[in-house]
């Protein structure tokens, strides 16, 4: 019983976004057809949820998990340049 509620306060904030996932998946399938469209709002709000779950277990928002992995791309891709640069100079 404890392990549970110590879960439900842990991942609290992930139940609304569980909800919403679930919901869209829901209404998304309803006419048993996925659009192009409806299957780009579903890894989306998927990708929100693991984020959500991500940024749970390393104990920090959601906000500034996402900042976070934005600022590590844009330094992968500021490596990635100058390594271009430099082999196009060599």
């Amino acid at each position: 019983m404890l392990k549970a509620i110590g879960m439900a306060m842990k991942y609290g904030a992930m139940i609304p976004v569980a909800v919403t996932f679930l919901k869209e998946i829901e209404e998304t399938v309803k006419d048993r057809e996925i659009t192009q469209e409806e299957s780009r709002r579903l890894m989306k709000q998927f990708w929100v949820v693991v984020n959500t779950y991500r940024a749970t277990e390393m104990g920090v928002s959601y906000d500034s998990f996402v900042e976070s992995m934005d600022e590590k791309r844009k330094a992968k891709r500021k490596a990635k340049r100058a390594e271009t640069v430099k082999q196009a100079l060599s």
